[in-house]
């Protein structure tokens, strides 16, 4: 019955009540979720991720490991979009010029503003690989 009169919807949205909701009717601001269940979405997310971003760029696929790692990490965390909008990162990491990619990444917001800790960290690991 509660299937039928709440319905089902994969993203939030308010009910009737104004309250933030999901699935069949669950408010948001009861869920639990256990270290496995985040896991599991986080692994879910990144498989979708890397097909975004194989399709979206010929280099990703063939780069070395560790910048799929360094360009994961980014795009998981500012999204697809935000990442295509560093152009000349980009333009390094495609030429293979890794040193140049960790050196541009820093110039940005999220670099400075965002969360300069984890970009430094990305530029570093970058910086590092050779090709």
């Amino acid at each position: 019955d509660i299937k039928k009169h709440k319905g089902f919807s994969s993203v939030v949205y308010k009910c009737t009540a104004d309250k933030l909701t999901i699935g069949y009717g669950q408010r948001v601001e009861y869920l639990r979720v256990t270290k496995e269940q985040a896991e599991d979405w986080l692994k879910e997310e990144l498989s979708n991720l890397k097909y975004i971003l194989a399709d979206r760029y010929d280099w990703f696929l063939p780069a070395p490991q560790e910048v799929k790692d360094v360009v994961m990490n980014m795009a998981y965390q500012i999204g697809p979009s935000g990442f295509n909008k560093f152009s000349k990162t980009i333009f390094y990491l495609e030429n293979k010029d890794y040193k140049g990619a960790s050196v541009e990444m820093l110039d940005s917001k999220w670099a400075r503003d965002d969360t300069p800790k984890r970009a430094k960290e990305l530029s570093d690991r970058l910086s590092k690989i050779e090709e």
